[in-house]
């Protein structure tokens, strides 16, 4: 019941802010939609959102995690200033490529994690990834020479280690 309760008040939450106005009309399709959520899925939500850690575990992973936050603010905010000057630019000078890159992550958490960190930011693509030889196909917009692609799997295996600290 817990569970269920819990997860009526965070949806009904995320509603209220979502929708940007609260009125009563607002509240009651939120309140009726949060409910029916929350009771077809707070028992699958929280089945599946078991703590493989402890508290103490969590607590010494906190800063790889904040790290793993500042280090993909950083990156797109990075890759949102070269894809706004290519997109300003006479003559384009960007030459896109697939890349493949080879990850040494285990944990499918890990693994999905790292292709977000390659997605989200513009001006990349997760193709492909092959999980027998852990291959990622990456398509990146504005890629020069081999060294620069090379410069790349450096930044993702920095990143790659990051999350290896957190799923380890």
């Amino acid at each position: 019941m817990k569970q269920k309760l819990f997860t009526f008040i965070s949806t009904l939450a995320l509603w209220l802010v979502l929708a940007g106005r609260v009125t009563i009309e607002v509240f009651l399709l939120g309140a009726i939609l949060c409910s029916s959520i929350s009771l077809m899925l707070a028992d699958r939500l929280f089945s599946s959102a078991q703590m493989k850690y402890g508290v103490k575990e969590f607590v010494l992973k906190l800063p790889y995690i904040l790290l793993v936050i500042l280090a993909f603010i950083y990156d797109v905010f990075l890759s949102a200033l070269r894809v706004s000057k290519h997109a300003f630019e006479r003559k384009p000078s960007f030459s896109p490529r697939v890349v493949r890159i080879k990850s040494s992550l285990t944990h499918s958490t890990s693994t999905v994690l790292l292709v977000n960190f390659i997605t989200f930011p513009q001006g990349t693509l997760a193709i492909d990834f092959d999980p027998s030889d852990k291959n990622y196909f990456i398509h990146w917009i504005d890629v020069q020479s081999d060294e620069k692609a090379e410069v790349k799997k450096a930044l993702i295996r920095k990143h790659e280690k990051l999350i290896d600290k957190i799923f380890d």
